[in-house]
């Protein structure tokens, strides 16, 4: 794109209305917009001048949407994950993809720790019958709503994926009482000393061990629906499960059959 008498490359935020921090950060050496499109969009004929793109999670970048993108030069995902873009196509084009690896680590951390606590808790039933117009009254009726919370301390939460945000989430468990186990094949010998946890070496271990399963990795084939009818067979009756990753990492049919 031409600014004054310079020619600038084109970048786009393909699914988000605002672009404005990106445009100040490099506002001197690019043009940047914000298309704000989703999946049912028609995308834009300039799709071809833009020689970088930035998305979320709500598009797919496939090779027939970069076939279009005749100047691309780089792909980045704003986040963790990349499994909506091609990468196999974006290399066989000469574009270079990049995500942003410590994007939410804390703040899914925390999440995942509220969920879990909840869960233990049943502080969402007890919300639930809060806000009921026949409030919750008196220790007994509280205790009734509440029925099944569980005492946390020595329980074993189950970690699968040992990265920045399953490691995050092991720090905070232990400081809440939780027997910290993991699995993940990619992580160093060590890790769980220098952590102070327990690692498994199958997952099927650690399904069959765990009070609580918490899942932090990434979406690949190999790993689509690694939470299916057999692994949750493998589970405790009791136990709990909880996803802050990536949706398709469970078979949800076969968990609703098994709940």
């Amino acid at each position: 794109r031409v600014h004054g008498d310079r020619v600038m490359p084109l970048v786009v935020v393909l699914d988000s209305h605002d672009a404005s921090v990106e445009a100040e950060i490099v506002a001197s050496s690019a043009q940047v917009e914000a298309w704000d499109l989703n999946p049912q969009s028609i995308v834009p004929s300039q799709i071809d001048q833009v020689e970088v793109l930035l998305l979320w999670h709500t598009l797919t970048i496939d090779a027939q949407f970069l076939e279009r993108c005749r100047n691309l030069k780089a792909i980045v995902r704003i986040g963790v994950g990349f499994d909506n873009v091609d990468l196999v196509a974006a290399g066989e084009k000469g574009i270079a993809v990049a995500n942003v690896p410590a994007y939410g680590t804390e703040e899914v951390a925390d999440h995942t720790l509220l969920l879990i606590l909840s869960l233990y808790r049943r502080a969402s039933q007890f919300i639930n019958h809060a806000i009921l117009p026949e409030n919750v009254k008196g220790a007994h009726a509280i205790a009734n709503v509440v029925n099944g919370a569980r005492r946390i301390r020595d329980q074993i939460l189950g970690i699968v994926g040992m990265g920045r945000i399953g490691t995050a989430v092991a720090i905070r468990a232990k400081s809440f009482g939780f027997r910290v186990m993991f699995f993940d094949p990619f992580v160093s010998d060590g890790t769980e000393k220098a952590l102070g946890v327990d690692r498994a070496q199958s997952l099927e271990h650690l399904l069959a061990t765990a009070d609580c399963i918490s899942l932090h990795c990434n979406l690949t084939q190999n790993n689509r629906h690694m939470i299916n009818a057999n692994t949750l067979s493998l589970m405790k009756s009791s136990a709990f499960i909880v996803n802050t990753a990536r949706g398709p990492l469970i078979d949800e049919p076969a968990l609703a059959v098994a709940l």
